[in-house]
């Protein structure tokens, strides 16, 4: 998390915070059973700090959610794909 981006060292290089420079950032790791799935990036414009404990507490249970969703999905496509290995998990006991 990044409070201020005109404050943080190591953003100042980079091109897009220094043209348009977000307020505050949070970064959280999309996890399902400890593997990295995805990741949740979040930039407000209007104000610093606004990524509050109990805010990124409720981000943490939504990405929670959305890695399940994310695999469930893998899961329905691997599924509907007629050379995917689930029919062989089927036919093995």
């Amino acid at each position: 998390m990044i409070d201020s981006t005109a404050e943080d060292q190591l953003f100042l290089q980079d091109n897009y915070l220094r043209h348009k420079p977000p307020c505050s950032i949070l970064c959280l790791p999309i996890l399902y059973h400890g593997e990295l799935t995805a990741v949740l990036y979040l930039e407000n414009n209007e104000a610093r700090s606004v990524f509050t404990p109990a805010r990124i507490e409720t981000l943490k249970v939504l990405a929670a959610q959305a890695a399940i969703s994310i695999e469930t999905a893998k899961l329905i496509a691997a599924w509907s794909n007629p050379s995917g290995n689930i029919a062989h998990w089927l036919k093995t006991p």
